[in-house]
């Protein structure tokens, strides 16, 4: 819950540490290139729900960064994670998936 009074805090969290350590994650996972084709699917959903997951930080960020809490621009933030969360999940389900199909049971 973002208020007027955890603003700045949460401004400071965000662009010290959750952006730019996310930011490093999707980089990183951009730069594996997968060549089975399945693994390649579930990594395209994985860099999707990734890159989706760093909108909606950058969106609350931007909600954070003036004096007055942005409210439109958190619940935009808000719907990117929630995007985010449904692709991660897809990505899981994909992922146990491809593993059962190796024979491995989860």
């Amino acid at each position: 819950q973002v208020t007027s009074t955890n603003r700045k805090s949460m401004y400071l969290k965000l662009t010290n540490t959750v952006i730019p350590n996310y930011t490093k994650l999707v980089s990183k996972a951009k730069q594996i290139k997968p060549t089975n084709p399945q693994i390649k699917k579930i990594h395209a959903t994985f860099i999707k729900a990734s890159y989706t997951q760093l909108e909606g930080y950058l969106l609350y960020q931007k909600a954070v960064s003036k004096n007055k809490v942005n409210y439109t621009l958190l619940k935009q933030g808000n719907a990117k994670v929630n995007t985010a969360a449904v692709l991660m999940d897809q990505c899981e389900q994909q992922l146990y998936a491809y593993a059962r199909s190796l024979g491995y049971d989860s």
